[in-house]
């Protein structure tokens, strides 16, 4: 069984301003997130094109994902970025189309990473292509963990695989191209998560999992927009997720009942010590105040 949520926040709070995408259409299996570059022209049109054509296709799109993309994703999402492009400078005012002409002589394409996949339930299977630093995460109850873009990685001392999110990205460009090579794979379903995510929200993921707080079951627990607003906010303020945000989380069970992978757990078992509220006479604990989600997630795992 497969269920998924998903999540998609400006780093101006104003989901009209992301320059990320996101689209999932869960009865076909399919789902994908998209990172505009920002050092190019309209990115948000390209992530939003690739996200969309990406699910909206038929039949298996990953037995030549190469001829996919040739012949299926790439004419059309080139012509939905141009006709977008069109319509906003339609909208401007004289003064403002002369600003937008230098704009785009400035950059000229846009550019977007991408991370999709395609679940089949039937086989117990599951497709994927990534380029760029959006990032596939796949984290099973059995203690599994794994991570696929095409961003540089590197091991530490103790054998753990870092994703450098600050070079360089790969990415789609609107003219059909790509900078850098396609991630492609598959991977057999099994029970935990996976989690589609761009790049701010990525390293976090990688971060807090080295660190032990099981970020999966985080999102997953969250259930509403404004929860993950609230969410986003309080790492914000911590220094993390300083981004647009896309998030496809998808919880895998095998239909049999689920162990619990994680043992009782308390508030400072869960979180890090700077985190943690000052000692302090207990306040009613209400949507407003800070610390709620924090006591909500630890409250999860102490169930």
């Amino acid at each position: 069984m497969v269920r998924h949520k998903s999540f998609l926040l400006s780093k101006h709070d104003d989901v009209n301003l992301t320059q990320d995408w996101l689209e999932a259409e869960h009865e076909a299996g399919r789902y994908a997130v998209a990172d505009g570059v920002s050092n190019s022209y309209h990115p948000e049109y390209v992530a939003k094109a690739l996200c969309e054509l990406f699910t909206a296709l038929p039949g298996r799109p990953f037995d030549d994902w190469a001829e996919t993309c040739r012949r299926d994703i790439f004419p059309r999402m080139e012509e939905q970025w141009c006709a977008s492009v069109e319509e906003f400078v339609a909208s401007l005012t004289p003064f403002n189309r002369r600003l937008e002409a230098a704009r785009a002589e400035r950059w000229r394409d846009g550019a977007s990473t991408f991370c999709a996949i395609a679940v089949d339930e039937d086989s117990g299977n599951a497709d994927f292509a990534v380029i760029g630093d959006s990032t596939l995460f796949v984290v099973g109850d059995d203690g599994f963990y794994a991570s696929f873009c095409t961003s540089p990685s590197e091991e530490d001392e103790n054998g753990r695989l870092y994703i450098n999110y600050s070079t360089n990205t790969n990415a789609v460009v609107s003219d059909g191209t790509t900078v850098g090579e396609w991630r492609t794979g598959a991977f057999p379903l099994r029970a935990g998560f996976i989690v589609l995510l761009t790049d701010a929200m990525a390293k976090w993921f990688q971060q807090s999992h080295y660190a032990g707080l099981h970020p999966e079951r985080m999102l997953w627990e969250l259930e509403t927009q404004d929860e993950f607003a609230l969410f986003a906010k309080h790492w914000r303020e911590r220094g993390e997720m300083d981004d647009d945000l896309a998030v496809i989380i998808l919880q895998i069970e095998d239909g049999e009942p689920r162990q619990r992978m994680l043992p009782s757990l308390r508030m400072e078992q869960l979180l890090p010590a700077f985190l943690m509220p000052k000692s302090q006479p207990e306040k009613p604990q209400t949507r407003e105040s800070r610390f709620w989600l924090l006591r909500k997630i630890a409250d999860f795992f102490n169930r």
